[in-house]
């Protein structure tokens, strides 16, 4: 009866450690599956970062491309306001009624 019951511990135990070898596989198969996952998206927002710099990249260079423009157009009409003649400034056309924002737009 001894052997018996030691035979059905034996038997108990492998089955234990055949069950805990299957749980132990289906996890790591799990984690395999949760790190390729992982790793797809790691490359999915890699890619998208990289986008995003050349478009960061791309965006100030239009900006200054447009400051730049911009400071040119401002001097260009600058230059002109600065080079009416002073008998243009005494006609009537010159100090004629004009709307508010013109005339806030031309001493600026």
């Amino acid at each position: 009866m001894f052997t018996t019951n030691k035979w059905l511990y034996v038997i108990a135990i492998m089955t234990l450690l055949l069950v805990s070898v299957v749980y132990q596989y289906q996890l790591i198969k799990d984690l395999k599956n949760e790190i390729a996952k992982q790793s797809d998206t790691i490359a999915t927002q890699s890619a998208t970062i990289i986008q995003l710099h050349a478009d960061m990249a791309n965006n100030q260079k239009l900006t200054l491309e447009l400051s730049k423009q911009e400071s040119d157009t401002r001097s260009k009409s600058d230059d002109v306001i600065k080079n009416i003649s002073a008998d243009d400034k005494a006609s009537d056309a010159y100090n004629s009624a004009a709307p508010r924002n013109i005339i806030e737009f031309l001493r600026k």
